[in-house]
């Protein structure tokens, strides 16, 4: 499963209903063609359904190419080089799917990338390409099945690694900013908003899911969140509560970045204003985004 097929709701309860529904779907689109393949090899009876029912794997495309479509339509052609860029940014994540945590005590790469999705790449189109073969040789549907769906599983790695967030979210770690980013993401969905937080929730699913979408690492905050910073067409930082981190990213979009791309959620004190830039509380920062996105 992954973080950016969920439309994120308002609260938990509307998240894991969510969840339900998309968990249901996603098991009949996937296991629904599967069985029928497997009744078809059992009889040898409507063969000429095989093609149509082991390419079901395919369908699962769609969601990816959805979110670059929009991700297009919305902001346009995203900078040069800047999926080379989300390659290596990805592989420098400390996310570890297997403990559902961020690995910040190890080298970048390690367990970056979801232990290296170019791994996952190479193996699933390996895999495919053994199933395929071995489908051939028996006319099994099932195992046609098996190697679409693992020829899928590698090309939807790439895409999803290689597509720039529409929102980098930045602001130090707690509830009220957990909260705030599944808000944005509930409002731009199903484009994705990323962070380098460390979210904790009520829901073991919830923040899952949130770090799955986190860009927190062992490497230099130049290294993740300035670049991010640069290719995200849309900055929220949320200075309601100051660290040095956070008056450090104010600084560098004050400096870099133009003012139409960056969105400061306040009160700031007058110590920390942002020239250019005026603080918006939470519910105008919604409104501001649906008003820039809602329109494509």
């Amino acid at each position: 499963m992954r973080a950016s097929n969920v439309p994120y709701g308002l609260t938990n309860q509307d998240q894991h209903r969510r969840l339900g529904v998309l968990y249901t779907r996603v098991i009949v689109q996937l296991l629904g063609p599967l069985a029928t393949l497997a009744l078809i090899d059992f009889t040898g009876k409507m063969r000429a359904l095989i093609p149509f029912l082991a390419l079901a794997p395919l369908l699962s495309l769609r969601f990816q190419l959805r979110i670059w479509r929009r991700y297009l339509r919305v902001f346009g052609t995203p900078p040069f080089d800047a999926c080379r860029q989300m390659l290596r940014l990805d592989d420098l994540r400390g996310y570890d799917p297997l403990a559902s945590e961020i690995k910040t005590d190890v080298a970048p790469g390690i367990v970056g990338g979801h232990r290296s999705a170019i791994g996952l790449v190479v193996t699933s189109t390996a895999g495919a390409g053994i199933a395929g073969v071995i489908s051939l040789g028996t006319g099994l549907g099932s195992v046609l099945w098996v190697a679409a769906l693992l020829a899928v599983t590698a090309v939807k790695a790439l895409i999803r690694r290689m597509r720039p967030p529409a929102v980098v979210f930045l602001a130090a770690s707690g509830p009220e900013a957990t909260s705030l980013q599944l808000r944005i993401q509930s409002l731009v969905w199903p484009l994705v908003v990323v962070s380098c937080l460390h979210h904790r929730t009520e829901s073991p699913l919830l923040n899952h899911l949130l770090l799955f979408n986190s860009f927190r690492a062992g490497c230099t905050w130049e290294e993740t969140v300035l670049p991010l910073m640069r290719l995200s067409p849309i900055v929220v930082i949320d200075g309601r509560r100051l660290t040095a981190s956070v008056r450090a990213e104010i600084q560098f979009a004050l400096l870099s970045l133009e003012r139409g791309r960056v969105y400061l959620v306040g009160p700031l004190p007058s110590s920390d204003a942002a020239p250019g830039i005026q603080p918006l509380s939470a519910g105008e920062l919604l409104e501001a985004l649906q008003a820039r996105i809602a329109p494509n």
